[in-house]
């Protein structure tokens, strides 16, 4: 399974990666595969049914893959309504995340709803981020560590 990133961003994230650590993602996919190497415990949520059987068979010991239905059809762009599920997912794992990948859909609004599940020095990572500007309210909460802003875009956030 192939990661839908460019070789700048895996190594953008990795470096925050290590085995002691937690991470959560929305979104799941070959960055799940790729990423949940490097760390302790990988916690994926994932709304796509057949997306979600096809990553299952092949991920490692050390993920969790959850599938959570959309509450509506979604449309373009995205309704944050369509997925309330799936952004409110993570108030039944009720833990804590060192590192939180969004890579999903109604990123902002997941961003924004896992800021009482933060470590402390925690970094949250939005993939796609400058290229799409309904993103960026985010900022109003999240602070830019680092970031990748051509290409394909990424940022690294931490909680203000």
């Amino acid at each position: 399974m192939n990661v839908w990133m460019s070789i700048a961003e895996r190594n953008l994230v990795s470096k925050y990666l290590n085995y002691n650590k937690t991470m959560l993602e929305w979104g799941a996919g070959g960055s799940t595969l790729f990423f949940s190497k490097y760390v302790k415990k990988y916690i994926s949520i994932e709304h796509d049914e057949g997306w979600y059987k096809q990553v299952k068979a092949e991920i490692g010991d050390n993920v969790d893959l959850h599938h959570v239905l959309n509450n509506h059809p979604r449309t373009i762009p995205t309704d944050p309504k369509q997925f309330e599920d799936y952004i409110n997912y993570v108030d039944t794992l009720n833990q804590k995340y060192d590192i939180v990948f969004i890579d999903g859909r109604a990123r902002p609004e997941c961003a924004k709803k896992v800021i009482p599940y933060l470590k402390e020095n925690a970094i949250v990572i939005m993939h796609d981020f400058w290229e799409r500007p309904a993103y960026h309210w985010v900022l109003d909460y999240y602070e830019e560590i680092e970031s990748i802003k051509k290409g394909q875009t990424i940022v690294i956030l931490r909680k203000k």
